[in-house]
């Protein structure tokens, strides 16, 4: 328990954030207009969890609240966005991508109203 405490609090720190609403700005200045944004957690899924989660976080407040699993992928443990705040890539901590002695990269694309991410593609 204390291990996966560890990572979920590891994993926070570098947690992503992006601004919420449309993406056709930069999110930096729907920052300072709307003052929420999404962040995603990547978590280690030898327990009980299945991913990525997102969250919504309203930084006027400081509340963070919990939009549930946004993505069912194994051990995703680094995740970055694209600079233009529509695409989410993750790479899963795994040695056997597809038979492989490899891990793997997942991107997403992120839905710019509901945080939610569809898968696009995985590769070794």
């Amino acid at each position: 328990m204390k291990k996966s405490l560890t990572v979920v609090v590891a994993l926070l720190a570098f947690a992503i954030l992006i601004s919420c609403g449309d993406t056709t700005e930069p999110a930096v200045e729907k920052a300072a207009a709307k003052d929420e944004y999404f962040v995603y957690i990547g978590t280690y899924t030898k327990g009980e969890s299945e991913g990525i989660y997102a969250y919504r976080f309203d930084a006027a407040s400081g509340q963070l609240s919990s939009l549930g699993a946004a993505a069912k992928l194994r051990e995703p443990s680094f995740l970055a966005i694209h600079p233009n705040s529509r695409f989410l890539y993750a790479v899963s901590e795994i040695d056997d991508f597809d038979a492989d002695k490899n891990g793997s990269v997942s991107g997403f694309e992120i839905d710019s109203e509901s945080g939610g991410l569809t898968p696009m593609n995985t590769v070794s």
